[in-house]
């Protein structure tokens, strides 16, 4: 899925939907939880590493096709599909261990949280697929 033409403008909206889920993250650790003393904190704190290192990605995969730098490596498309993918599982676990403690607001950030995490992990196959896909029409 090329997006105004471009893969870079697809890597930039990758940063967008990854910095937003990440400031939700915090904003929501923030005011559940005081430490990581419990197992849905620390599970939402994995959850934001992983996210924080696919942001880092999707940042330097934007640099480098910008320069008109070379295609993805395969070894990069399993680690960042990993990386989104285990950021939402370890989400999902966070937040249904979340029992009672999510109301209102809360509740809200959860949904928008796991449905742009969803969004993410569907971004990321159909760019993955995409990819595979152009590269059988050049061959």
């Amino acid at each position: 899925m090329r997006l105004c033409g471009s893969l870079a403008v697809q890597h930039i909206l990758h940063l967008v939907l990854v910095g937003t889920i990440f400031g939700l993250q915090i904003r929501q650790q923030m005011e559940l939880e005081a430490a990581l003393t419990n197992l849905p904190a620390i599970a939402s704190a994995v959850a934001m590493a992983c996210l924080a290192i696919v942001l880092v990605m999707h940042g330097l995969r934007a640099v480098v096709t910008f320069n008109g730098g070379k295609e993805e490596s395969s070894a990069l498309k399993v680690t960042r599909n990993f990386l989104g993918g285990s950021a939402l599982v370890f989400e999902f676990l966070a937040q249904g261990l979340r029992q009672g403690l999510l109301t209102d607001n809360d509740l809200i950030i959860a949904g928008f949280i796991l449905g742009g995490l969803a969004l993410l992990r569907l971004l990321d196959t159909i760019q993955d697929f995409e990819n595979q896909h152009e590269r059988q029409i050049v061959d």
